[in-house]
Protein backbone atom coordinates (compact mmCIF):
# COMPACT_ATOMS: atom_id res chain seq x y z
CA UNK A 1 0.00 0.00 0.00
CA UNK A 2 2.95 2.55 0.91
CA UNK A 3 4.43 2.54 -2.68
CA UNK A 4 1.20 3.50 -4.04
CA UNK A 5 0.36 6.48 -1.86
CA UNK A 6 3.38 7.35 -2.30
CA UNK A 7 3.32 7.14 -6.40
CA UNK A 8 -0.04 9.64 -5.47
CA UNK A 9 1.95 12.12 -3.39
CA UNK A 10 4.73 12.35 -6.12
CA UNK A 11 2.10 12.70 -8.73
CA UNK A 12 1.33 15.89 -6.89
CA UNK A 13 4.80 17.18 -6.79
CA UNK A 14 5.75 16.26 -3.59
CA UNK A 15 8.49 14.92 -2.23
CA UNK A 16 8.19 12.24 0.28
CA UNK A 17 9.28 10.94 3.32
CA UNK A 18 8.62 7.60 4.79
CA UNK A 19 8.02 6.81 8.77
CA UNK A 20 8.24 11.16 10.36
CA UNK A 21 8.41 11.17 13.86
CA UNK A 22 6.00 13.73 15.21
CA UNK A 23 4.97 14.67 18.82
CA UNK A 24 1.41 12.54 17.80
CA UNK A 25 3.25 9.39 17.00
CA UNK A 26 5.52 8.44 13.59
CA UNK A 27 3.54 8.81 10.72
CA UNK A 28 3.56 6.66 7.90
CA UNK A 29 4.36 9.23 4.84
CA UNK A 30 4.90 12.92 5.11
CA UNK A 31 4.67 14.92 1.65
CA UNK A 32 6.22 18.35 1.53
CA UNK A 33 6.32 20.69 -1.60
CA UNK A 34 8.95 23.61 -1.28
CA UNK A 35 8.51 27.05 -1.88
CA UNK A 36 12.19 27.35 -4.71
CA UNK A 37 12.75 30.62 -3.94
CA UNK A 38 12.62 30.25 -0.24
CA UNK A 39 14.58 27.01 -0.25
CA UNK A 40 17.67 28.07 -2.63
CA UNK A 41 18.01 31.28 -0.41
CA UNK A 42 18.36 29.42 2.81
CA UNK A 43 20.64 27.08 1.33
CA UNK A 44 22.57 29.91 0.03
CA UNK A 45 22.92 31.25 3.49
CA UNK A 46 24.89 28.11 4.65
CA UNK A 47 21.18 26.06 5.49
CA UNK A 48 22.18 22.86 6.72
CA UNK A 49 24.03 24.59 9.79
CA UNK A 50 20.65 26.10 11.04
CA UNK A 51 17.75 24.54 12.71
CA UNK A 52 14.42 25.19 13.19
CA UNK A 53 14.75 26.83 16.57
CA UNK A 54 17.54 29.35 15.56
CA UNK A 55 15.30 30.20 12.12
CA UNK A 56 12.44 30.72 14.46
CA UNK A 57 14.74 33.40 16.79
CA UNK A 58 15.80 34.87 13.50
CA UNK A 59 12.43 35.81 12.49
CA UNK A 60 11.58 37.03 16.24
CA UNK A 61 14.55 39.28 16.16
CA UNK A 62 13.42 41.16 12.51
CA UNK A 63 15.93 38.64 10.57
CA UNK A 64 14.04 37.52 7.85
CA UNK A 65 12.83 34.24 8.00
CA UNK A 66 11.49 32.28 4.67
CA UNK A 67 8.91 29.49 5.21
CA UNK A 68 10.32 26.74 3.07
CA UNK A 69 6.99 24.62 2.49
CA UNK A 70 3.65 25.49 0.25
CA UNK A 71 2.21 22.19 1.79
CA UNK A 72 2.46 19.78 3.92
CA UNK A 73 0.57 15.97 4.12
CA UNK A 74 0.54 13.34 6.35
CA UNK A 75 -1.01 10.26 5.31
CA UNK A 76 -1.85 7.35 8.04
CA UNK A 77 -1.91 3.84 6.14
CA UNK A 78 -3.52 1.11 7.92
CA UNK A 79 -4.90 -2.45 6.59
CA UNK A 80 -6.99 -2.80 9.97
CA UNK A 81 -6.54 -1.10 12.76
CA UNK A 82 -8.74 1.81 11.51
CA UNK A 83 -9.66 3.53 15.37
CA UNK A 84 -6.07 3.93 15.36
CA UNK A 85 -5.55 5.00 12.09
CA UNK A 86 -8.05 8.02 12.83
CA UNK A 87 -7.06 8.47 16.17
CA UNK A 88 -3.39 8.98 14.90
CA UNK A 89 -4.32 10.66 11.65
CA UNK A 90 -6.33 13.27 14.37
CA UNK A 91 -2.97 13.53 15.64
CA UNK A 92 -1.45 15.23 13.12
CA UNK A 93 -4.17 17.58 12.07
CA UNK A 94 -2.57 20.31 13.78
CA UNK A 95 0.51 20.21 11.09
CA UNK A 96 -0.78 19.77 7.90
CA UNK A 97 -3.19 18.11 6.02
CA UNK A 98 -3.87 14.40 7.08
CA UNK A 99 -5.11 11.60 5.48
CA UNK A 100 -6.21 8.19 6.47
CA UNK A 101 -5.21 5.33 3.71
CA UNK A 102 -6.90 2.03 3.46
CA UNK A 103 -7.97 -0.69 1.26
CA UNK A 104 -11.73 -1.25 0.43
CA UNK A 105 -13.79 -2.14 1.99
CA UNK A 106 -12.06 -0.57 5.39
CA UNK A 107 -12.13 3.12 4.10
CA UNK A 108 -15.47 2.67 4.82
CA UNK A 109 -15.63 2.59 8.06
CA UNK A 110 -16.27 5.87 9.64
CA UNK A 111 -15.38 7.08 13.15
CA UNK A 112 -17.70 6.81 16.25
CA UNK A 113 -17.79 10.98 16.15
CA UNK A 114 -17.34 11.97 12.32
CA UNK A 115 -17.54 15.80 13.19
CA UNK A 116 -14.27 15.52 15.42
CA UNK A 117 -12.82 13.90 12.52
CA UNK A 118 -13.87 16.10 9.97
CA UNK A 119 -10.66 17.93 9.14
CA UNK A 120 -9.23 14.27 8.28
CA UNK A 121 -9.07 13.33 4.23
CA UNK A 122 -9.77 9.54 3.42
CA UNK A 123 -8.03 7.97 0.84
CA UNK A 124 -9.42 4.37 -0.86
CA UNK A 125 -6.27 2.42 -1.81
CA UNK A 126 -5.96 -0.02 -4.31
CA UNK A 127 -4.28 -0.28 -7.92
CA UNK A 128 -4.17 3.17 -7.00
CA UNK A 129 -5.89 5.79 -4.77
CA UNK A 130 -9.13 7.68 -4.60
CA UNK A 131 -9.79 10.76 -2.10
CA UNK A 132 -13.33 9.60 -0.55
CA UNK A 133 -12.94 12.80 1.38
CA UNK A 134 -10.72 15.32 0.84
CA UNK A 135 -8.10 16.62 3.72
CA UNK A 136 -8.65 20.40 5.75
CA UNK A 137 -5.73 22.37 3.87
CA UNK A 138 -3.39 23.41 6.75
CA UNK A 139 -0.21 25.59 6.32
CA UNK A 140 1.02 25.48 9.73
CA UNK A 141 3.36 27.30 10.47
CA UNK A 142 4.40 25.24 14.30
CA UNK A 143 7.26 25.19 15.07
CA UNK A 144 7.00 21.23 14.94
CA UNK A 145 5.14 21.07 10.97
CA UNK A 146 8.64 23.29 10.56
CA UNK A 147 11.26 20.82 12.03
CA UNK A 148 9.85 18.32 9.84
CA UNK A 149 10.06 20.92 6.75
CA UNK A 150 13.23 20.82 7.89
CA UNK A 151 14.46 18.15 7.95
CA UNK A 152 12.60 16.68 4.69
CA UNK A 153 13.95 19.83 3.34
CA UNK A 154 18.09 18.89 4.12
CA UNK A 155 16.61 15.07 2.48
CA UNK A 156 15.65 16.80 -0.38
CA UNK A 157 18.63 19.31 -0.89
CA UNK A 158 20.88 16.76 -1.45
CA UNK A 159 18.53 15.73 -4.54
CA UNK A 160 18.54 18.78 -6.03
Amino acid sequence: MTPVVEEWLRSQGLFTRREVWMPSGVCDLVGCSFNRENLEARFATGYQARSTRQSMRDADNGRPWLPLHERLVFVELKLSRRGEAWRQAWGHRAWGETYVAMPYPACNYRPLNENLYAPVGVLRVDVGVAVLRPAAENLSMHPQALRVVDSVALEYGGQQ
